[in-house]
């Protein structure tokens, strides 16, 4: 007969588990891995990896369009203390426009059909107080400047850090 659990375990199994395994570099270092690389290590890291000072309560409007991404980058930006709304496209992100206040933008360049520019130009005329933060792997800072110029850019893979820095310097522009 097999017991489920520890008590059914034989005692080399109960030490074997009990023991504290430790992380390969790549891995113990998860803020200085792309965030959504980080996120996917394992609870205790992603837990470890958000050890950092909360931001003040910014309001963010995330605009990713890669679903995975979306999803880890809400949870990175709420684990730092902001209140996140998302949106999949520039459209659904200027219906949040319209809708609510934001403190910042936070957007992919990239995005399919109104460009994260774009949305940023349109962005800043319904809410003109509305701070920027552009990320791409493939987009010009150029372009990015030209829309916000005092917007933050960071490049995809981001790190946890880069990203929380980021947050950080915004919250503390505002005042």
């Amino acid at each position: 007969m097999f017991l489920l659990g520890p008590a059914g375990l034989p005692a080399t199994t109960r030490q074997a588990l009990s023991r504290p395994v430790p992380l390969p570099p790549q891995v113990a270092h998860a803020d200085r891995r792309p965030a959504h690389l980080a996120l996917r290590a394992s609870p205790r890291l992603t837990a470890e990896a958000f050890m950092v000072k909360p931001n003040p309560a910014l309001r963010v409007l995330l605009v990713e369009d890669d679903p995975m991404i979306l999803m880890d980058s809400e949870e990175i930006v709420s684990s730092l203390g902001c209140t996140v709304t998302t949106a999949r496209d520039g459209r659904g992100a200027l219906r949040q426009l319209g809708e609510h206040s934001f403190d910042v933008l936070f957007t992919d360049i990239g995005l399919p059909g109104l460009s994260g520019v774009e949305l940023a130009r349109q962005a800043r005329v319904m809410q003109p107080g509305l701070d920027v933060l552009f990320v791409s792997g493939f987009g010009k800072r150029e372009d990015a400047a030209e829309a916000a110029p005092e917007a933050l850019f960071v490049t995809k893979p981001y790190s946890i850090a880069e990203l929380e820095a980021a947050l950080r310097q915004i919250a503390e522009r505002r005042g």
